[in-house]
């Protein structure tokens, strides 16, 4: 079930995400947010910061940027498999600062021939 969160007597509020899980069961997920903020339909730009205040679309589609970099490490380095990731870590950052993706991963350096 889901409740709206209450957001008092804001000009605005960012109610919900809805998302479909990538992998696995590939149902719809809904998560309550209930944050203020400023904005109306005719001005979205003070709601739209505040998404991206909170990290959103940004962080979630961060992690479907692990895949390309490693095949580009591959081609890069001329390997022939592709690195595996091992860790995969998004730092969602300070005001002002960008979020960051860490990713530790493991080369295979020896053939099966």
């Amino acid at each position: 079930s889901f409740e709206v969160p209450s957001c008092g007597s804001s000009e605005a509020c960012i109610m919900a995400s809805v998302y479909r899980a990538p992998k696995g069961d590939r149902l719809w997920y809904c998560n309550s947010i209930g944050k203020p903020c400023m904005g109306t339909c005719r001005d979205y730009k003070p709601m739209l910061a505040k998404l991206q205040e909170l990290g959103s679309p940004r962080l979630p589609s961060m992690r479907n940027l692990v895949t390309p970099v490693l095949t580009a490490m591959q081609g890069q380095l001329s390997l022939d498999k592709r690195p595996k990731a091992t860790t995969t870590r998004i730092d969602s950052g300070n005001a002002g600062s960008d979020p960051r993706l860490f990713l530790r991963y493991a080369i295979e350096l020896f053939g099966s021939s």
